[in-house]
């Protein structure tokens, strides 16, 4: 699994992937564990704010917020953290002086041809992709990697956004694909997928596999599933 490089951030939607790498690599902690974490530790962290935080999709987190995330997940040395939250505090302020209508020039920090394939960035900058690009071509770009390749983006990737790529794959391949994924990561993902569509991937799926998937999920959504078959 790709390691956490919060010296990699510039922009609040890097904040999120880092940091929501760091989360996996402490062992995928639920937001509710983050909280009472956080309180143990003698920080405030609601667990809508760190859901929040960890999305990216509001905007930059409060630096109390961010510090209170990395101290839950037992950090030692928050401060890559803070100089990480500054970064990405200036570019937001950044798009925010320029305006809706110029948020469209601000160059990435790769160029746009390398920027855009999955495949060539780590595991975090590449779940961004997989969320910022248009659908159909996330799903041609991970139909071209490896399994595990494609996996390791998908596990850090939102999973309504995961849910949605593998759905539109060809289904022996998203079988193969949400197979490598973790089995918790995979199992979130499956949660929030169509019926129809987790029970075509069900189908392509080792019967092993399956259980473990399936261990994971409500009762209702096993029977939403069973009833697609």
């Amino acid at each position: 699994m790709q390691v956490p490089s919060p010296e990699a951030v510039t922009t609040v939607a890097d904040l999120a992937y880092e940091l929501r790498l760091l989360k996996l690599h402490a062992g995928d902690p639920s937001v509710r564990d983050l909280s009472r974490r956080a309180a143990r530790a003698g920080a405030v962290l609601p667990h809508s704010t760190a859901q929040d935080a960890l999305g990216g999709k509001r905007g930059l987190p409060r630096l109390e917020t961010v510090l209170a995330l990395v101290r839950a997940l037992d950090v030692g040395d928050a401060g890559p953290w803070r100089d990480a939250w500054v970064r990405a505090g200036q570019h937001h302020r950044g798009l925010t002086r320029r305006g809706p209508a110029a948020t469209a020039s601000v160059a990435p920090a790769t160029p746009v041809r390398q920027g855009t394939r999955i495949a060539v960035v780590n595991a975090a900058r590449g779940a961004a992709l997989v969320e910022t690009l248009p659908l159909g071509e996330v799903v041609t770009q991970l139909a071209e990697m490896s399994d595990e390749a494609a996996a390791r983006r998908l596990e850090i990737a939102l999973p309504a956004r995961t849910a949605e790529a593998l759905a539109e794959m060809d289904d022996r391949r998203a079988a193969d694909i949400l197979a490598a994924m973790r089995t918790d990561l995979a199992a979130a993902a499956v949660a929030v997928m169509r019926p129809s569509a987790a029970a075509r991937l069900f189908a392509g799926m080792d019967a092993s596999t399956r259980s473990e998937i399936t261990r994971l999920l409500t009762t209702d959504q096993v029977a939403a599933i069973r009833a697609e078959s």
